[in-house]
């Protein structure tokens, strides 16, 4: 285990990225944005967004299921 600190608004992983860790959060809070790409080059839309606190985990099902990075 490895512990990583992180400045606000640093992005830690992005949708789609290699899944190769799992994150557990010590402290503070974290947001979490699922986008869709726009087939015409823009800004892409966000479809889901929320904040998480202290003690919450995210990366596990890439590890597992050997995929992407992705929201559910």
């Amino acid at each position: 285990m490895q512990r990583v600190e992180v400045l606000p608004g640093e992005e830690v992983v992005r949708q789609g990225g290699e899944g190769d860790c799992f994150y557990v959060v010590g402290s503070g809070e974290f947001e979490v944005l699922a986008t869709q790409e726009e087939k015409d080059g823009a800004v892409p839309r966000v479809l889901q967004s929320y904040t998480a606190e202290k003690l919450s985990s995210f990366g596990e099902l890439a590890l597992i299921l050997f995929r992407p990075l992705f929201v559910l």
